[in-house]
């Protein structure tokens, strides 16, 4: 008996683990095969219909779900489904599949196989038959192979586990589902991270819910890491910030700059919307491990928020954002909620008067929020992901800002009314800024000069000919770092409240201001 396993992915960067996961601790015949969105359904469809396999397994995901059900009915295979999309709320899908294998599947799998005419004894299964079945999922041990080794590609991002579950109960997250945290072992954590880095590996995630959750293997993964990394590496984990231990913080200190980057959410600062979701959070401490973090600036720091959470309505959540905002971190993400299925905030949507769009389940409207109020946090989105999270206009943005969020709401709601987020330059977004300040654009022209290594379009006013031979000629009389002739070959002069001398000789890119006199 064949098997294909089909993974259908966000993007190429982000390899299916879990089918491979099943492959590589299965004792059946099992293959693989990836696609992504982009894909197209006669694509896929075609590769499965003329293959030579037994059955098709689907793995489904908030992303490629609806991809999914466009598909389901044109598959001429023996088809059954896995996944967390499925794992909850599958009765609609029945009808057109054998069978669904919900939770963790490495050990259901093999299980289910080896028990085709025996399907009740297979932990986590629904299927159906004159009636539909949902047999009771079993958390199993954690005796299983790793599987980055298979269809290994190093430009893909390598994703890493050292523990399951989650200690918190969330009431938005798939993860509170879970009854308790399991660990790996840390000599094959080890192995596998060594085998990676060693096989040209950069970018590495790690799936921990919570990995500072168990203090001494974060440290001695940590460490490990430290010793083994390679230039280029870079690990990425999630951390509750708050219960972030001291001796995590003096390891990961030692490390390289950048090499580790923590991802630690947030959500909102309300005590009332946190207690309302089901969240344990001390966002006092939690503030201060973000700074000591910030103090030190070895991580490379993001932090979450989730818009759309009860008890906060426009302004309170503006508070949560300029809270968090003015944290002056790296990256700020803003997300909105997600009533994923099985959880319980999804169960209480009637409660909290959220209304909600098909996958990926984003909320539309909710008794704190109206569509139009949504819309503007989405508008202060878009600002913050174009302008702050690019790195582009950092600087400027800090020195005219007094309330980020409601300045990104103004901004945005003015660029919206002359302009399309889609379909733009790089220039465009430095130009548009400029024209909307009324102060400050000689910083706008300083980061768009700064943040480019050869000459860049220019859509200010030039300096005449004349006068920029002038300040070239004067600098270089007090500045012999470059010849007159690189300076008139690799320099620009723009005249805004002073000087702008930027050169773009090559290896030597240099930003110099001058004064002007009055």
């Amino acid at each position: 008996m064949k098997i294909l396993l089909v993974g259908i992915n966000s993007k190429f960067i982000h390899p299916n683990v879990a089918i491979r996961l099943i492959q590589k601790n299965s004792k059946h015949d099992v293959e693989i095969k990836e696609f992504t969105i982009k894909d197209s359904d006669e694509k896929i469809i075609n590769f499965i219909n003329e293959s030579s396999y037994d059955y098709i397994g689907l793995s489904v995901y908030i992303w490629n779900v609806n991809k999914i059900k466009g598909i389901l009915s044109k598959l001429n295979k023996r088809t059954f489904l896995g996944g967390p999309e499925v794992s909850f709320d599958n009765e609609e899908y029945l009808d057109q599949v054998e069978f669904i294998v919900r939770g963790e599947g490495e050990k259901s799998f093999d299980l289910l196989f080896d028990s085709l005419n025996q399907l009740e004894t297979v932990p986590g299964l629904s299927y159906k038959r004159d009636n539909t079945y949902h047999n009771p999922m079993v958390e199993p041990s954690l005796d299983i192979e790793f599987a980055n080794d298979i269809d290994f590609n190093p430009h893909q991002i390598q994703y890493i586990e050292t523990s399951r579950g989650c200690p918190y109960k969330c009431s938005y997250c798939l993860a509170s589902l879970e009854e308790k945290v399991r660990y790996f072992e840390l000599d094959q954590i080890k192995t596998n991270i060594k085998m990676l880095i060693d096989n040209g590996a950069k970018t590495f995630k790690f799936l921990d819910r919570t990995f500072n959750l168990n203090i001494k293997n974060s440290i001695e993964v940590i460490n490990f890491i430290i010793e083994h990394h390679k230039p280029g590496n870079s690990f990425q984990f999630e951390i509750t910030g708050d219960i972030l231990d001291d001796r995590i913080l003096d390891a990961i200190h030692k490390a390289p700059k950048d090499l580790f980057r923590f991802e630690i959410g947030i959500q909102s600062t309300s005590d009332e919307t946190n207690l309302a979701v089901d969240r344990k959070q001390d966002t006092e401490t939690l503030f201060s491990v973000i700074q000591k973090i910030q103090e030190v600036g070895i991580v490379d720091l993001h932090v979450d928020l989730i818009a759309g959470l009860p008890y906060e309505d426009l302004n309170r959540f503006q508070k949560t954002f300029n809270d968090t905002f003015n944290l002056g971190v790296k990256e700020l993400q803003l997300g909105f909620l997600k009533l994923l299925k099985g959880t319980k905030l999804r169960l209480q949507a009637n409660k909290w008067g959220y209304k909600y769009n098909d996958a990926p389940y984003e909320i539309t409207e909710s008794k704190f929020l109206s569509t139009e109020d949504i819309q503007k946090i989405h508008t202060v989105e878009q600002v913050l992901e174009k302008y702050w999270n690019s790195g582009y206009l950092v600087s400027t943005l800090s020195k005219v800002m007094d309330n980020p969020f409601r300045f990104f709401l103004e901004y945005g709601e003015f660029y919206e009314s002359k302009y399309s987020w889609f379909d733009y330059q790089l220039s465009d977004l430095f130009e548009r800024l400029y024209e909307y300040l009324q102060s400050n654009r000689q910083d706008i022209i300083l980061e768009y000069l700064n943040y480019h290594k050869i000459k860049p379009k220019r859509w200010w006013k030039a300096i005449q000919r004349q006068e920029r031979n002038d300040v070239l000629r004067t600098f270089f009389e007090a500045n012999k770092d470059y010849t007159l002739d690189d300076l008139y070959k690799y320099a620009t002069v723009e005249k805004i409240d002073d000087y702008i001398i930027r050169v773009f000789k090559p290896n030597n890119l240099n930003t110099y201001i001058i004064k002007r006199e009055n």
